[in-house]
């Protein structure tokens, strides 16, 4: 039996994992004395790096208590998952914690292939994208490519405000070229929020157009390969996904897309 040390907004526990079986650990928790927390509070405040190790550990027991999870209710489950992954659906979203890709759409591990960056781009030129796409369209096969957005986009917003962020301005500026392309729709729309909320869905309309360009999935459609690429943006207010409707699924469909 082993213990562990957590200390977290201001608490101090001790997690100690009892072996039960190869494959599974119990977690209880048990009380801790003043003296105990006097002590780890005096690690904490004078060694950064002790309250570091602190936060990992309590990460680590996270992960020992969710994959014991999965094991009771699926024994084989991660013995599927080391064997291959055979996903139908890539996912290309925001990097915002707040979207977390299996969760939205309630698929477990090895079910969706998933790339995210600030602010869900599909750009020509991003080798790290490409690679991914082209790894799910010709390797893996996937059915569907979905580009997601979100409502109040942090990105989205920090490029219509010309907020000066060095490296992320220049990630970031396609998207002023989808504000300008479509400003005068933009500036007619007075309310501010409901101004950056067009623009995200722009912004995924214009990912659309990219993507279905791209080389690997034009030749995927030349060898007669299913595919097809989707369109949605997910609020965080519901919870919920709206398919924006633009969905693509043979090079003739990118002319639907022609203003975006």
């Amino acid at each position: 039996m082993s213990s562990k040390w957590t200390y977290r907004h201001g608490l101090v526990t001790r997690a100690r994992f009892i072996p039960k079986r190869s494959d599974s650990h119990e977690l209880t928790m048990t009380p801790v004395s003043s003296q105990d927390v006097a002590r780890v509070a005096f690690h904490s405040h004078h060694n950064n790096w002790h309250y570091d190790l602190l936060m990992l550990d309590h990460l680590k027991a996270n992960n020992r208590v969710w994959a014991a999870r999965r094991v009771a209710a699926d024994a084989d489950f991660f013995k599927r998952l080391d064997r291959q992954q055979a996903p139908e659906y890539l996912w290309i979203g925001c990097s915002d914690s707040r979207v977390p890709a299996n969760e939205i759409v309630d698929l477990a591990p090895g079910e969706l292939f998933v790339h995210r960056n600030v602010a869900n781009l599909a750009p020509p030129q991003d080798a790290n994208y490409l690679s991914v796409l082209q790894y799910a369209v010709d390797a893996l096969k996937v059915k569907h490519v979905i580009v997601v957005g979100h409502y109040g986009c942090g990105g989205v917003s920090a490029a219509m405000s010309g907020t000066h962020l060095s490296l992320v301005e220049h990630w970031l500026f396609p998207i002023r070229e989808v504000a300008h392309l479509h400003r005068d729709e933009l500036e007619a729309i007075s309310d501010q929020h409901a101004r950056l909320n067009r623009l995200c869905e722009l912004n995924v309309i214009r990912q659309v157009k990219n993507v279905t360009s791209a080389l690997t999935v034009g030749d995927a459609w030349a060898r007669g390969q299913e595919l097809r690429i989707h369109g949605w943006i997910y609020s965080l207010g519901s919870g919920l996904v709206t398919d924006l409707e633009v969905t693509t699924e043979r090079p003739e469909d990118i002319a639907r897309l022609a203003s975006a």
